[in-house]
């Protein structure tokens, strides 16, 4: 008996006389029944029966025999709880409620069973490599559509304390356009800084601009690069691009939305094809009828 097994075993035995659980003695000979391969039988409520293997399966991994136990016998409870209510709805609900129920049980198979279905088929089926021409061209035949629902902007900057070492340094690789000396001033950011951001082709929206820098919003429409402080720390500020809200959104902003635009448009393609394909299909091969009224 496997250490699972084990673990069932004593979490059935034990609660047995509180249950009323039959105990499945299986024969050694002849050949195994469907309910031999589940198991002992834990329980019985009218025709329905639960197997040890249908508790097997819900029984966390490195459950200890105690906590088995009182794992099993709480399951086995629900579970007889849950067929009593079961029966008593069977037995209450008139006939058109059942109706009901059962269209209604039956639609939302159909429904998940088509949905698992065309997942599964776009998943394998869908091509989502999508080139820089076709995000560009998409962007300039609707460039109007895209408007800016707030403030953005390109923008770096670094946040030191005040007593942070060499500021005057730092301010003048900030201020320099040499390649040399920008990177002297990111490895010095990576050094002092206490937050800091330099990557200046993304393009991110005011609330995020705010929470790195504490300055008013108008003075980003009207400064490039400035220095700004608090009481505890020193802000060195570039505003590369500034776009308000409203205007035409740029076409970095939008680049990521447009993909996923242009990838649910192939994927609502391939489904209206295979829709097509299948009742071409079953068109061919006689498999349905229409009867006119």
């Amino acid at each position: 008996m496997d250490h699972l097994s084990g673990r069932l075993f004593l979490a059935i035995i034990k609660p047995i006389y509180m249950l009323w659980v039959p105990v499945l003695i299986i024969a050694c000979n002849g050949k195994p029944t469907e309910a031999d391969k589940k198991g002992r039988e834990l329980a019985r409520t009218f025709d329905q029966v639960l197997y040890e293997e249908d508790v097997r399966e819900w029984l966390p991994d490195g459950t200890l025999p105690e906590d088995s136990i009182t794992f099993v016998n709480s399951y086995v409870r629900n579970w007889i709880k849950q067929n009593l209510l079961l029966r008593r709805a069977e037995l209450n609900l008139d006939e058109n409620q059942v109706a009901k129920m059962e269209v209604l049980i039956r639609n939302y198979r159909n429904d998940l069973l088509q949905y698992m279905y065309k997942r599964a088929f776009v998943s394998q089926k869908l091509d989502t490599l999508i080139g820089e021409e076709e995000i560009q061209s998409y962007y300039d035949i609707n460039k109007d559509k895209f408007e800016l629902q707030d403030d953005i902007a390109q923008f770096t900057y670094a946040r030191f304390e005040k007593t942070s070492p060499s500021l005057d340094q730092a301010r003048k690789w900030y201020a320099s356009g040499k390649a040399e000396d920008k990177e002297a001033f990111k490895d010095h950011c990576f050094k002092y800084a206490s937050s800091y951001f330099l990557n200046d082709s993304i393009w991110l929206d005011r609330e995020a601009l705010l929470k790195a820098i504490p300055v008013d919003v108008n003075m980003l429409r009207s400064k490039r690069s400035f220095e700004t402080e608090d009481s505890l720390f020193i802000y060195f500020v570039n505003i590369v691009d500034f776009r308000a809200k409203e205007s035409p959104s740029p076409y970095g902003y939008e680049r990521g939305r447009i993909r996923e635009i242009l990838i649910n448009k192939r994927k609502l393609q391939l489904l209206e094809k295979l829709e097509k394909d299948l009742y071409d299909e079953a068109l061919r091969n006689n498999q349905f009828e229409i009867y006119t009224p």
